[in-house]
């Protein structure tokens, strides 16, 4: 289930789910999912994307 849709700086499409970050990618029109169950539990479960510096995302998680 989709928590949050961001569209960063350089447009890029991300969407953050119960099990993950996910990029869009308009070449093959699907998305690119990024686990990160190695950070602990619920760090999975994305609710909140924001720009960073550097062309960094900031990302809001249930976990640690």
């Amino acid at each position: 289930m989709v928590r949050y849709v961001f569209t960063d700086k350089n447009g890029t499409l991300w969407a953050g789910a119960q099990e993950g970050l996910n990029r869009f990618d308009p070449g093959t029109q699907s998305f690119l999912r990024y686990s990160f169950t190695h950070l602990g539990q619920g760090c999975n479960f994305i609710r909140l994307i924001a720009d960073g510096q550097n062309g960094r995302l900031w990302l809001g998680t249930k976990g640690a």
